[in-house]
């Protein structure tokens, strides 16, 4: 809290006057992101909860607001969101030419690298002229000085660097061009904690680098250059007076003066603070320095420069789904002030926040965000608008939220972590269609997105109106969604609007629980081989397999008035309504299979088989929306039936189905046989102490489905436009049916979706607390405990693929986070004594993955051996990590402090060799890494 006058939030005369958003860009919500300098007779701000204007001051002149979260850096609830520059202080803004050029021609990697070339140039200089803050967007400076003449000399000297260093470089396209700098002069400016700028001198700065200028120009302001004209330093300039009139009010035209020449040489600093600068940089460790200095040399260096771009697009391209969210907040600024705009940019970064949680999500900027999962993306931005529209119906004018709109795009991006580098077409394209195009809330996405999630069942329920929208002389193909008549796009519930205190964290992410409405028929069915024709064959052939069961089984269960199938690898997981139907199911199952075996002529290895079915009726059966999980008596008891205790073909069913479907007449020709549950196999689930097989041909089933339905069509080779999805869902089938292109199929699907990876499976067992709190109960545990994890993931640069599946690129990071997990449950289940995560351990297991992007195909040799160490091993919370991964980690800086046990066990006929790994006092530090995987799956269960 820093001492001074009141602060008038309607002192900002320049804000309300400008058509863009009190955010200060152009048009958009987007913020600039850099680094704070020194103080310079600044005050610092707290705003209210319903960031409204200050009250009174307190005594001795301090001004104290209650405080709100900036979701800038959420976790660590930043108590000042502002700070402001009672005197004087000059704005340099500068924008360089050529980005749209040139990224169509050379590639966002290329235009980085003139950005970062620029910014290396520039940067000592206006540090040297002792720049209060230096911030960067993208392609644009905006810098805080403590006088005009400060702005102007390092505008100038950079200006001078740019154009000497652009006379060694032959090709134009190679050349970092600064298109405009322009300088305003004010008092009152703003400084957000987001590094957002408020304030007159910062519209006018922006106005004049950013529309104004031409050719390199320097435009100043008026004001500046009666400041500045007099002095001795630039009196060897030319100073052109010329009017402003991009304003369309001509009241509002304004002088400004371009200026010509340069500052005598004696007084020149730019080329000894250049080469501090660049010596430093080298010095420095750091990721972004590292990223930044490979950028400049794959400008400069010809010979390399292949090489480097390889290493750069491995290493910094990652393919995401950006959403970006259009707001206005023109209208607020003008009525309400700058603070009470930036209080409401604040309440809704914290309402987002949890949503993020919910859908994997992670905010770029405070309204941009980004995704590795497309489905994910889509079912955010609904529940994003939909929560926005439940606030205007509800809350007065003043505190509405005014949406442009939504808009979405997947792919490529150069992103740097730890820096604002995160620049692509994912970014630019929705930034069009949220931004620039979008009004009234209207939600738009593009072509990659629609072919991604247009037969997903989460959206069956919305309308895609084909559009092809222009925006900066640019045509966008792009779907307008919309809800069908009669529909919503997302239930909105309970929206924590009005939540008053910033340090409140209890929110679990509001998941959606859908609720089956009374006895329901749950199956479960397990194919058979997974570890032995994997290890024969490997993880694409056994691919095939699920995908052609997938393919033969699923309009089967959807005749039979299945309302919802998951599936989890080679596992069915479907409800019925009519329990028979169910069974009937069953029984179709291998009759479906049969067939299709006997129409080929192929060895065992290739035949679809599954080894047994579970079949389970009752009530009280959830499912959490997002993940796709299912829970309940039902579930547990089939799937205990169908994974466990089936073998050889067997339909099990339980003794509340047999109750039901031994008294239906359309169950003839079935027999029962009662087994009593092996307490050898472990405790039973409730409601299992017997069970029955059933035998015999079901006479009504041919007549329910004929098993001649049941055709596979081999699907056409795909184009090269279709999405990832689409084009494993074909190949994988046609290299099972078509052995002839079988090799080639191979090594094209392992060269477009294997990756090495490194695997951590969590190990729980929801029995005992299901038991205690009830089935929404450990549904809700587990969204809370699961926050947590999803934070741990991010943090050593993961990706959570399911709730206790995590993928990392590195083992370094895979053990650190699960050592860090652990310790975060344990403390959870101190804290709530009543209501613990039952937690069995961790795996850890490195190697070759097969992921395919929006879609539940995560397998592979990491995530079996993983599974078997923390589900079929580990007990009270143990971590145990392979002999590939030990390899990895137990030399390495930080880890010299763990203590390591050989175990060996066998699990499931397979022997494994394991570390057991213990923490000392000293824990593990947190690691660089080589960034997110690249490629991250979609949601599964």
């Amino acid at each position: 809290e820093y001492m001074g006058t009141p602060f008038s939030s309607n002192s900002l005369s320049g804000v309300a006057r400008t058509s863009s958003s009190f955010l200060g860009c152009d048009a958009t919500s987007r913020i600039v992101m850099g680094c704070c300098g020194s103080k310079h007779n600044r005050v610092g701000y707290q705003v209210q909860n319903d960031g409204g204007a200050a009250g009174a001051p307190r005594a001795g002149g301090a001004h104290k607001l209650e405080h709100s979260a900036t979701f800038a850096d959420v976790k660590r609830k930043e108590d000042a969101i502002g700070t402001r520059y009672e005197e004087e202080v000059a704005i340099l803004v500068t924008d360089m030419s050529g980005f749209t050029r040139l990224t169509k021609k050379c590639g966002i990697i290329h235009f980085a690298s003139l950005i970062l070339k620029m910014r290396s140039i520039c940067r000592p200089i206006y540090e040297a002229y002792g720049a209060l803050s230096i911030m960067t967007e993208a392609d644009n400076f905006l810098v805080l000085f403590p006088s005009p003449e400060a702005a102007l000399a390092a505008a100038v000297e950079a200006k001078r660097e740019i154009t000497n260093y652009n006379k060694t470089i032959a090709d134009p396209d190679f050349r970092p061009v600064i298109g405009g700098y322009g300088i305003g002069l004010g008092r009152d400016t703003v400084q957000a904690k987001n590094h957002m700028l408020f304030g007159e001198a910062r519209d006018i700065a922006f106005r004049l680098g950013e529309d104004v200028a031409e050719g390199g120009e320097i435009c100043i302001d008026y004001l500046v250059h009666e400041r500045i004209s007099a002095m001795k330093k630039f009196a060897g300039m030319n100073f052109t007076s010329r009017m402003d009139d991009s304003e369309e009010d001509e009241d509002q035209h304004r002088m400004h003066y371009v200026v010509e020449g340069d500052i005598p040489v004696a007084e020149r600093i730019a080329a000894r603070a250049i080469a501090e600068a660049t010596a430093a940089r080298e010095r420095d460790e750091n990721e972004f320095s590292t990223f930044m200095t490979r950028m400049i040399q794959r400008l400069e260096n010809s010979v390399e420069r292949e090489s480097l771009d390889h290493a750069i697009r491995a290493k910094y391209m990652e393919e995401f789904c950006v959403l970006v969210v259009g707001l206005d907040f023109s209208e607020d600024t003008e009525k309400y002030g700058v603070m009470h705009s930036l209080g409401k940019m604040i309440k809704i970064s914290k309402l987002i926040q949890p949503i993020l949680r919910q859908f994997n999500g992670e905010a770029i900027e405070d309204t941009i965000f980004r995704f590795t999962n497309t489905t994910d993306c889509l079912m955010a931005t609904l529940k994003i608008k939909s929560s926005f529209l439940h606030i205007n119906k509800s809350q007065p004018e003043k505190h509405q939220i005014h949406m442009k709109g939504f808009g979405i795009h997947r792919g490529e991006m150069l992103f740097c972590p730890k820096s604002d580098v995160h620049w692509g077409d994912p970014l630019n394209t929705s930034s069009k269609l949220g931004e620039d195009t979008a009004k009234d809330g209207e939600l738009f996405i593009t072509n990659e997105v629609y072919k991604s999630i247009r037969n997903h069942r989460a959206f069956q329920h919305l309308e895609f109106e084909k559009k092809e929208i222009e925006v900066s002389h640019v045509t966008i193909p792009c779907y307008a969604v919309t809800a069908q008549e009669g529909q919503q796009e997302w239930e909105a519930g309970v929206v924590p609007w009005e939540r008053s205190s910033a340090n409140d964290d209890s929110d679990d992410g509001g998941r959606g629980i859908r609720t089956f409405a009374g006895e329901k028929a749950v199956l479960v069915s397990d194919m058979s081989g997974f570890t032995r024709i994997t290890r024969a064959h490997g993880i694409v052939h056994y691919a095939s397999l699920i995908m052609t069961m997938r393919s033969l089984l699923t309009p089967m269960f959807e005749s039979l008035g299945a309302i919802c199938i998951e599936t989890e690898a080679d596992n069915f997981f479907v409800v019925f309504p009519d329990p028979v139907k169910a069974l009937t199911a069953g029984v179709l199952i291998f009759q479906i299979l049969d067939a299709h075996n006997a129409k080929r002529d192929v060895e065992p290895d290739f035949r679809v088989t599954v080894g047994g079915v579970g079949i389970a009726f009752g009530s009280h059966l959830l499912q959490d929306e997002v993940t796709g999980k299912l829970y309940g008596g039902p579930v547990d008891r089939a799937f205990r039936l169908g994974e466990d205790i089936a073998d050889k073909r067997e339909i099990l069913i339980d003794s509340s189905l047999h109750d039901v479907a031994s008294r239906d007449p359309r169950v003839r020709g079935c027999s029962f046989e009662k087994r009593e549950f092996d307490s050898d196999e472990g405790p039973a689930p409730p409601g299992l102490a017997h069970y029955f097989s059933v035998t015999g041909v079901m006479g009504s089933a041919p007549a329910a489905y004929p098993v001649t339905k049941a055709k596979l069509t081999v699907p056409k080779k795909p184009s090269g436009k279709c999405s990832d999805a689409e084009f494993f869902n074909a190949m994988i089938i046609r290299r099972l049916e078509l052995p002839k292109e079988r090799e080639a199929i191979d090594a094209e699907l392992e060269q477009r979706f294997f990756q090495a990876a490194t695997v951590v499976m969590v190990g729980v067992d929801l029995a005992p607390v299901t038991a205690a709190i009830g089935v929404r109960g450990v549904v809700g545990l587990k969204q809370r405990v699961y926050a947590k994890n999803a934070e741990v993931v991010r943090t050593h640069n993961g990706t959570m693929v399911e709730e206790y599946l995590w993928v990392f690129r590195t083992p370094i990071d895979a053990v650190a986070a699960a050592l860090e997990a652990r310790r975060n449950i344990l403390e959870f289940n101190r804290e709530h004594p009543d209501e613990q995560l039952p937690l069995k351990g961790f795996g850890v297991h490195s190697g070759n993955l097969l992921v395919v992007r929006d879609t539940n195909v995560h397998w592979g040799d990491p995530v079996n051996t993983a599974s078997k160490a923390a589900e079929d091993w580990a007990s009270n919370g143990e971590v145990f990590i392979t002999q590939v991964v030990y390899d990895g980690v137990h030399d390495a800086d930080g880890f010299t402090e763990l203590h390591y046990a050989e175990r060996t066990n066998t699990i499931s006929g397979v022997q494994l060799t394991c570390y057991m790994v213990e923490e000392s006092s000293k824990r593990p530090a947190k690691t660089k890494s080589a960034g997110r995987l690249l490629a991250a799956p979609g949601p599964s269960r």
